[in-house]
């Protein structure tokens, strides 16, 4: 799952590809593909692709370091509702990550954000691993405590 941002009015160099989906080959959808994906890379305004993991981190940055997301907006970069960034918002947004970007913030900000997604990533190995202990040592170890707790609260 992730999010698709399409520019409203983006300003093309190129045509867009098109294709019959009810008559094309599978040589024809894939040829699309591949003219799509150079349609996409000359026309930087027209579509930005990111997956959940990754968009949430960007909307953060951009919500907390450009100072263009008004608060009643915030909310709405973290959905996919359908949400209108105004032509002039935008290119100031681009203008606050460019400066945020030549200053070096962004990568002191990337790097830091890496080391608790390392941290992170750390953590739920330890997660997963003790997640897989489900064998008969752990409903031994769940009948010891029920025996003792008098009584208890699953939340």
């Amino acid at each position: 799952m992730g999010m698709d941002v399409y520019g409203l009015n983006p300003k093309l160099k190129s045509e867009k590809p098109k294709l019959n989906w009810d008559t094309a080959s599978e040589k024809e959808r894939d040829d699309y593909f591949e003219q799509m994906n150079k349609f996409e890379e000359e026309n930087k305004g027209y579509y930005f692709r990111n997956n959940v993991w990754h968009w949430r981190p960007l909307a953060d940055y951009i919500i907390e370091f450009t100072g263009c997301v008004e608060e009643d907006d915030i909310d709405r970069w973290h959905e996919n509702g359908g949400f209108k960034v105004r032509d002039t918002d935008a290119k100031e947004i681009a203008k606050q990550l460019k400066y945020l970007i030549d200053t070096g913030h962004t990568k002191t900000y990337a790097e830091k954000h890496m080391e608790k997604l390392k941290k992170a990533r750390e953590h739920n190995e330890k997660i997963d691993a003790e997640s897989e202990k489900f064998h008969e040592e752990m409903v031994k170890e769940f009948a010891e405590f029920a025996e003792h707790s008098g009584g208890f609260k699953i939340c």
